[in-house]
């Protein structure tokens, strides 16, 4: 029984398999679970890289999901903001300091609000 060592697994040659008519091949993890078999030494090689990239597939798309989550916080906290009657009279003038047209208000207290507002909101996320 020959065994090759790919990413972690042993891969073992298990010989010819008379009912199917072919040899097979089996990969071991470190726990000694048979996490792959194949027909071919390539095909379990390849069974490996795909788990892999699925594993690495799941990771990312969790960390997409959480700032996903993270902005639909912050979403709710600037619909929040934008219904307070300072910032609704700053959007009606327009003003430098919230960005949405020139002039100057008094909207600059509501601003540095918002953004207290989504920093906490996104500190407590990280807790």
């Amino acid at each position: 029984m020959s065994a090759y060592l790919y990413k972690g697994y042993k891969i073992s040659n298990l010989g010819y398999h008379q009912p199917d008519h072919c040899v097979w091949w089996e990969a071991v993890d470190k726990n000694g679970c048979a996490c792959f078999h194949g027909n071919t030494l390539r095909e379990v090689e390849m069974l490996i890289n795909d788990s892999e990239w699925e594993d690495k597939l799941k990771v990312k798309d969790a960390e997409i999901e959480k700032l996903r989550a993270e902005n639909k916080k912050l979403i709710v906290v600037l619909e929040a903001a934008l219904k307070s009657e300072g910032i609704q009279d700053c959007l009606k003038r327009g003003c430098e300091n919230c960005g949405f047209g020139v002039g100057s208000c008094d909207c600059r207290p509501f601003v540095d609000v918002i953004k207290k507002m989504a920093e906490k909101e996104v500190k407590n996320d990280a807790k």
